[in-house]
């Protein structure tokens, strides 16, 4: 059987919605994993991580952020800080969408939008 790998530019566009400075998702803070002290936490600040573009690996360094389905199922079971973000067109090239991704991608920077619990 021929094996398909899955194109990270149609998986960007189908799962995520877009603006007009480039896409939004949404990150959970200290979900697995304390944030890092240089990261200020507050809307309008751009938070950054250098990222591991390791596609076999579901989980790596970088700004993990996901789908808002994704948080949305995770989020019913915890109380945890969520924030809706953006990732700006021209930092797309610091994205990495992990070959088995579940809705999680991880960036080398985003924009912190909104606290939405």
């Amino acid at each position: 059987f021929p094996v398909t790998i899955m194109d990270a530019i149609e998986y960007i566009s189908e799962h995520f919605e877009r603006c007009d400075e480039g896409i939004i998702v949404y990150k959970i803070f200290n979900h697995n994993y304390a944030s890092p002290s240089s990261w200020k936490i507050k809307e309008g600040e751009i938070i950054k991580e250098v990222v591991n573009f390791d596609r076999t690996l579901d989980c790596a360094c970088g700004v993990n952020v996901a789908t808002k389905r994704w948080i949305l199922d995770i989020c019913k079971h915890c109380d945890l800080e969520t924030w809706k973000c953006l990732i700006k067109w021209e930092w797309l090239v610091g994205v990495c969408v992990p070959y088995s991704t579940d809705g999680k991608i991880r960036a080398s920077r985003v924009k912190l939008l909104e606290r939405i619990s």
